[in-house]
């Protein structure tokens, strides 16, 4: 089942692909398959963040868990 939240993600990270190429904002890595990509968000949703472009960066999924909701 494809969710609102979802089709957001997914817009959110063709755009920052597209707008930002394929570099990890955490390690500065190129991210080489759009499987190891996700959208980290710069400051954590959980910590009140918003899931906008603005707070957004892609980054590699292995980056993104050891991020944690760090700022």
């Amino acid at each position: 089942m494809v969710t609102k939240t979802s089709r957001k993600t997914t817009k959110i990270k063709l755009q920052l692909l597209w707008e930002r190429g394929k570099k990890c904002g955490i390690c500065g890595g190129e991210i080489t398959s759009f499987d190891d990509l996700t959208v980290d968000h710069i400051f954590p949703i959980a910590r009140g963040g918003k899931n906008v472009i603005e707070n957004c960066q892609l980054a590699h999924k292995k980056c993104n868990v050891i991020k944690g909701d760090k700022i």
